[in-house]
């Protein structure tokens, strides 16, 4: 009698490949006392899953945000050098990019491309490029970026004008301006959306996560997870204080929210 195992794996789970192959061989041994003439196993490493090419599919909604939603794009220069990266390697994909608004911590795109590996292979290279600039630039190592892209299929015309609209109201929703034209860091194509004030919203269909998270909202999260006491108790006041320099708040950011100076603050 012969007996196959076959284990599939995702790449990476190295430690767990290693348990999978302890815990199998022990329990094969255990049997080795019957009368089972062999065993065969075979651990299949399986490579990560690739994006689904969606038929009839040529818009794609797309994000990227930073590590630990980071504001990795807090800075001008930084949100220059990233609209000057994705508009220079746009003539080298089969892709047209309708729109972008790149925030603070996070950037979105609409983009048009008959094939998903471009899209793939454009998000890739950009954030790639981006993410050495930014360790060089601000002298840090590791991840800057939370995962891979995320991305949504648009499948309709309403779909797709909905999806600009969402992505234009970003930097409205984040109080940044009352006209999402007069924000600086949104680009998109006029001839498919000069009319966009005219257009009904329904962000019903949009399943990307909204990502655009307040500073109050983090500083609130960190400090009721931790049961800090910042206006009493100096050690908590420095402990949180370190955790928004960890995720690139600014002390101009941290003094609007927490009201205190930013003297005070770069002294801790």
């Amino acid at each position: 009698m012969k007996v196959s195992i076959i284990i599939k794996i995702l790449s990476g789970d190295k430690v767990m490949i290693m348990r999978i192959i302890m815990t199998l061989s022990f329990f094969l041994s255990k049997f080795s006392l019957c009368n089972l003439a062999a065993w065969e196993m075979e651990v299949r490493v399986m490579p990560r899953k690739a994006r689904i090419c969606l038929e009839n599919c040529y818009y794609f909604h797309v994000m990227s945000q930073g590590i630990n939603r980071s504001y990795i794009f807090e800075e001008t220069k930084d949100k220059e050098f990233y609209r000057k990266i994705f508009k220079e390697k746009e003539g080298d994909y089969d892709l047209e990019i309708i729109t972008s608004c790149i925030m603070d911590n996070h950037v979105h795109f609409v983009i048009y491309t008959k094939k998903i590996e471009v899209l793939s292979s454009f998000m890739k290279k950009i954030n790639l490029n981006y993410a050495m600039y930014y360790n060089r630039t601000h002298d840090r190592v590791g991840y800057v970026f939370r995962d891979r892209f995320k991305s949504q299929g648009i499948f309709s015309e309403k779909q797709l004008y909905n999806c600009i609209k969402y992505v234009f109201n970003n930097p409205v929703k984040a109080g940044l301006c009352a006209n999402p034209k007069e924000y600086p860091y949104l680009d998109y194509k006029k001839e498919m959306c000069n009319n966009i004030d005219d257009w009904e919203s329904d962000e019903s269909f949009i399943d990307i996560e909204d990502e655009e998270v307040s500073d109050e909202s983090v500083i609130c999260e960190y400090i009721n997870k931790n049961q800090l006491r910042i206006k009493e108790n100096a050690d908590d006041l420095k402990c949180l204080v370190k955790y928004l320099k960890g995720i690139n708040m600014s002390f101009r950011r941290m003094e609007k929210v927490i009201n205190v100076s930013r003297e005070k603050l770069r002294k801790l």
